[in-house]
């Protein structure tokens, strides 16, 4: 995990096209779609041109040619949104503990989030948006209605085996007292705020947790 920008500004997104995907993943991805309910668009990162700092440029793929590149082994570099999402004390964050089925970090605690929905066809979740992709995962996730201030602190974090990369939006405050979760996403924890000393230290929290907890914090105590 590393980070590549910490700023008051989310970078801008530009659909550079389809992503490339041999046929046997199509008829692989056909076979799959049979089983899901929807079928949604998805962002990966195309690294020529992407500029952190001002945009990302990415290539779209529906979610079954995800799940075949996954199955066949690859690790498609996946554009996403989180929060971090605290009382509005600032005293107490909400975190997310993930499901145990979940295939990454099962049963750890991270932050609420997931992919981007590129607007291709018109679909009602659709976006074009960090911002909107935000606040609707942690509505799925949290059932809590966000508000980004355009002052909140993003951390733009990529990963380094994948290069998936994530606008990660950071301390945002809100009524958490009658947050929930699906049972599917997982279940909801409270945990106090740590100091920027104590993040390395915390257990069982995922990386991208750790890298925004500690994001945070700097800009709050500063380095």
């Amino acid at each position: 995990m590393e980070f590549l920008s910490i700023a008051q500004q989310v970078p801008a997104l530009v659909d550079v096209g389809d992503a490339p995907v041999s046929a046997a993943i199509k008829a692989r991805a056909s076979q799959l779609a049979q089983g899901l309910r929807t079928n949604e668009w998805h962002a990966l990162v195309e690294p020529d041109g992407t500029d952190v700092g001002s945009q990302i440029h990415y290539r779209v793929l529906r979610f079954a040619e995800m799940l075949a590149l996954r199955e066949a082994g690859q690790l498609p570099p996946v554009i996403a949104a989180t929060t971090l999402v605290c009382d509005p004390s600032g005293m107490q964050l909400l975190m997310q503990k993930r499901s145990a089925s979940s295939h990454l970090f099962p049963n750890y605690l991270s932050v609420l989030g997931g992919g981007f929905n590129p607007a291709r066809d018109g679909e009602p979740h659709d976006n074009d948006d960090l911002r909107t992709t935000a606040t609707r995962e942690a509505f799925e996730e949290a059932a809590i209605h966000l508000t980004l201030p355009i002052d909140t602190w993003v951390a733009i974090t990529r990963e380094t085996d994948t290069g998936a990369v994530q606008a990660n939006f950071l301390g945002v405050r809100a009524d958490i007292t009658s947050a929930r979760a699906e049972k599917a996403e997982g279940e909801l924890q409270t945990m106090p705020v740590p100091s920027k000393d104590q993040v390395a230290h915390l257990p069982h929290h995922t990386d991208l947790a750790k890298a925004c907890l500690y994001a945070w914090r700097v800009c709050c105590e500063g380095l």
